[in-house]
């Protein structure tokens, strides 16, 4: 006597034997391990700042800074702190910055370090400070002061200006 089942069933059969060859395929192979349990993950290891270190801090940062809707600057620095005192930003390796005039990339500018006082919009670079102009170095310093309030850029230390064919060096 033969039995004659659906086709519907039949199909549904096919396609049960078909998923539990695959299964067996894959837990032969190595990719569907049977009765293994993957262990609970540790917590990652916490990294408190360390003595005089501030609690906050943020690696491979940039900062784009607007103004009437107009970009004005945009800033890559390697490390950025904040601190607990006013609301102190330090930066670290300020590699590739770029200043807009009416919206356009006007000048580059590079420096070792920096920081930035919100409360007194108050914005200082220091070391190896570079700024440049269509690739070329235009101005150099050892420190450049924004002084955001009265909109007072100050170069309080040697420093070497080449613009419009003309050189300058202050002391």
């Amino acid at each position: 006597m033969s039995l004659q089942l659906p086709k519907r069933l039949r199909a549904i059969l096919a396609a049960v034997g078909v998923l539990v060859a695959v299964i067996l395929l894959l837990i032969s192979s190595g990719y569907l391990p049977v009765g293994q349990q993957k262990a609970p993950s540790s917590p990652p290891p916490s990294n408190p700042p360390g003595e005089g270190e501030p609690p906050t801090q943020f690696i491979g940062v940039e900062f784009i800074g607007r103004k009437d809707g107009q970009r004005k600057y945009h800033f890559h620095f390697d490390k950025v702190k904040k601190t607990e005192d006013e609301g102190l930003v330090i930066f670290e390796e300020l590699w590739d910055g770029v200043i807009y005039q009416d919206g356009e990339p006007a000048f580059g500018i590079t420096a070792k370090e920096g920081q930035w006082l919100e409360v007194k919009d108050y914005f200082q670079l220091d070391g190896d400070i570079k700024v440049t102009q269509e690739g070329e170095v235009i101005f150099q310093s050892q420190r450049l002061e924004w002084d955001g309030k009265s909109e007072i850029l100050t170069a309080p230390t040697p420093s070497q200006i080449r613009l419009d064919g003309i050189n300058a060096t202050s002391q």
